[in-house]
């Protein structure tokens, strides 16, 4: 009897899941061979492939794409290790202190750093090329340029930094210092041994975090939406986007946007498999043995101080220069490079219109239900699918375990796509309200969810399970009394995670966007594109306020019952 009721839930279970991951692709693979998507099986046909892969622009575009990642990564790598290696193995002043607020920059939507990047490298009015002007007696524009490729990868590394940083860390941390010991007494300098030996035994966390990130950059869509598309550089998330929202008017093209979408996947897809292989090859790299160590940390004299002056200034790019400018942008009437004169000026205006206009409070009751909605969804799907991959075991558990990880090849562009040909193609008036939102987010966080969860739940032997079924409990009671109390921190530490990333979550939010169904993400693109450029910062600022209080109490619980962690 047991048996069969983990059969039947775990069916639901594979129901619900394959519903949110394998419909939606099913249906961007049938729409890109239609002649008329949406208009009923109209014939199979190879025409969208033809039209977009005989198209010179199209190359341009995967030059584009393929220039932004790697440019990303190199940006976001450069600071990255540095920093890494710094808070572990050194003695720079402030280390502890460095890795608290390096979580900081987290709480920073892409968008809204793209935003405020605009305004301090914008060639003519930028605030960094006013003050280089000053400097070298330029005249005229520049000398720097956001609206570049450079630009937008520069500004997408910084904002990969943090989560590099988190993967890099451990690795460094737990290394054995024997390692470095022996190439010392081998002669070698110290510099030598960071290149040959501390730097190539992180090799496995170092590629999988390439890997990761630039799957991350191929999907991106809000900073090659803010700058990019202002300067005619579009990338394959941006052309989507025009191919389904048309700027002059015309009519969708959903044939075109689908055969877009299967290079995006297959590219993903090519990632993710070169992510697994590496993860799968990270035992030739173990240095963590039985054997008791402390990691050796390195003095750098004089030198640790230069350290410390790295971290802030990485902190300074990422964080305070964008909010700075920002904040002021969002205080002036019309923007305007800062000055003293233009102190007596500040006005409010913005933020009471943001509030009391533009659909804002709409937009806001959409947002707290997306967030409420999507976070709670999401760990309910993942506690109850975690459940199932540990401890039922067989085909079943392995096609969920595959369909839960499966979002991770499908970039959040793609995924709004999907949602569109779904919910356009059946008559249940989901499409244009919040819950096909939701949906989105709920399909998109689902591979993270399921990780987190199955890591919990690993640690739960299933004799307490089996004890509460002697007692008569049956599976739900057990779930419910016995499983979720125990992982309890990890699940609220999920809810939290979701619900900061669907607060600021736009690249699939923005294609779903209606009238009806606007969020603050949405809100803040759409004032931008309008020339509602007061109320955008405004909104940008408010944002930031309530992700940095939802950030703030995911590390108090993250830490908490941890006494070291609060050190």
């Amino acid at each position: 009897m047991r048996a069969n009721e983990r059969e039947v839930f775990g069916w639901l279970t594979l129901a619900a899941v394959g519903w949110l991951v394998v419909i939606p692709l099913f249906l961007v693979i049938f729409c890109s061979l239609q002649r008329e998507p949406l208009f009923g099986v109209s014939g199979p046909t190879v025409q969208h492939y033809l039209d977009i892969y005989i198209d010179p622009a199209t190359y341009q575009l995967i030059v584009n794409t393929l220039f932004f990642g790697a440019g990303a990564i190199l940006v976001g790598f450069a600071f990255a290790i540095p920093l890494a290696w710094l808070v572990e193995r050194t003695n720079a002043p402030g280390r502890h202190m460095m890795y608290a607020l390096i979580l900081v920059p987290m709480a920073l939507p892409p968008m809204i750093a793209a935003l405020g990047w605009e305004r301090l490298l914008d060639p003519r009015i930028g605030v960094i090329n006013m003050v280089l002007r000053a400097m070298l007696g330029i005249e005229g524009e520049g000398p720097l340029n956001v609206y570049t490729l450079y630009g937008m990868s520069f500004v997408m590394g910084l904002s990969m930094v943090p989560t590099v940083f988190l993967m890099l860390v451990p690795v460094l941390r737990n290394m054995d210092p024997a390692f470095e010991e022996a190439s010392m007494i081998s002669g070698a300098s110290r510099f030598v041994t960071l290149m040959r030996v501390t730097f190539p035994l992180t090799y496995p966390a170092f590629f999988a975090a390439l890997i990761w990130f630039f799957i991350i950059s191929v999907e991106a869509f809000e900073i090659p939406g803010v700058i990019g598309m202002q300067a005619g550089i579009l990338v394959f998330s941006t052309k989507i986007f025009y191919a389904i929202h048309p700027p002059t008017g015309e009519l969708p093209e959903y044939g075109a946007a689908s055969a877009l979408a299967m290079a995006v996947l297959v590219l993903s897809g090519v990632l993710v498999y070169l992510y697994l292989k590496v993860l799968g090859a990270g035992e030739k790299y173990t240095t963590v043995t039985g054997r008791g160590y402390r990691p050796s940390i390195i003095d750098l004299g004089p030198a640790r101080y230069l350290g410390s002056l790295f971290f802030f200034l990485y902190l300074s790019l990422a964080v305070v220069f964008p909010l700075v400018v920002l904040g002021w942008g969002s205080l002036l009437t019309f923007y305007q490079p800062p000055s003293w004169e233009l102190v007596p000026q500040l006005t409010l205006k913005h933020y009471y219109n943001a509030v009391t206009g533009y659909g804002a409070i709409t937009a806001f009751k959409n947002t707290a239900m997306l967030v409420v909605v999507a976070a709670t969804a999401t760990t309910l799907l993942s506690v109850t699918a975690g459940w199932i991959i540990v401890r039922s075991g067989g085909r079943m558990a392995r096609v969920l375990n595959l369909l839960t990880f499966a979002p991770i090849a499908i970039p959040s562009v793609i995924i709004g796509f999907a949602l569109i040909l779904v919910y356009l193609s059946i008559p249940v008036g989901i499409y244009g309200t919040v819950w096909v939102i939701a949906i989105a987010h709920v399909t998109r966080f689902i591979a993270y969810g399921s990780r987190a969860v199955i890591s919990a739940q690993v640690q739960v032997h299933k004799e307490l399970e089996e004890a509460s079924y002697t007692c008569g409990g049956s599976m739900l009671v057990t779930l419910r009394k016995v499983v979720v109390p125990i992982v309890l921190p990890a699940l609220v530490s999920l809810w939290l995670w979701v619900a900061l990333h669907s607060l600021r979550e736009l690249s699939s939010a923005v294609l779903l966007a209606t009238p009806g169904n606007r969020v603050v993400s949405t809100m803040i693109w759409f004032a931008w594109q309008e020339g509602q450029v007061g109320e955008a910062y405004a909104i940008s600022i408010m944002l930031i306020a309530v992700s940095l209080v939802i950030a703030f109490a995911a590390r108090r619980l993250l830490t908490w019952g941890d006494p070291m962690a609060m050190h």
